[in-house]
């Protein structure tokens, strides 16, 4: 299993987002890392789906086969495990989300949301 965190930052007063990704095997050594600025103004949502998104391309593209993606933006992970289609900007990020999860037999994922104490898992 091959666990992936990632997050994402928004400077309003720069129009800047950036989004983050770590890899790491079983044992906690870093496989894989990757950091993104783009110069935009997107929502915390639309940027936080984008790190996710972004996280698992990175694990495909690694040729990683078993994933578990963290990440701290609950309301995300909820729409993405939720099985509904969003029709909003993000729900086109959502929907590209869940494609490598079904359609490349290589990658099986988790997607797990952990705030604090709680989290949440599906997506398997």
């Amino acid at each position: 299993m091959y666990k992936i965190k990632c997050d994402a930052a928004i400077d309003l007063a720069g129009c800047l987002v950036g989004c983050g990704t770590v890899i790491r095997n079983a044992e906690g050594f870093v496989l894989a890392a990757s950091s993104q600025i783009m110069v935009a103004s997107f929502p915390t949502h639309t940027v936080e789906a984008i790190a996710i998104l972004r996280s698992i391309q990175l694990a495909i593209d690694s040729g990683l086969n078993l994933i578990m993606v963290e990440s701290d933006a609950s309301v995300v992970v909820d729409w993405i495990n939720s099985g509904n289609d969003l029709l909003s900007d993000v729900g086109v990020i959502i929907s590209d989300i869940k494609k490598p999860v079904t359609i490349y037999t290589l990658c099986c994922g988790v997607l797990y949301s952990q705030i604090g104490e709680q989290g949440g898992s599906l997506l398997s």
